[in-house]
């Protein structure tokens, strides 16, 4: 899924205890990070650089 201010949403996600990876820019330019939820499901979230 795309998300805008992805940092800001990162925070806020792990300051809910909610398990993520880290916050990355992949070799192809997005900024991206996965969480694990209670279902097993492993969503991603991402954003375009500028």
């Amino acid at each position: 899924m795309e998300a805008d201010e992805i940092e800001n949403f990162h925070y806020e996600v792990r300051d809910r205890n909610i398990v993520t990876t880290e916050l990355k820019t992949t070799w192809y330019g997005m900024r991206e990070f996965d969480l694990k939820d209670n279902n097993g499901y492993v969503p991603g979230f991402a954003e375009k650089p500028e």
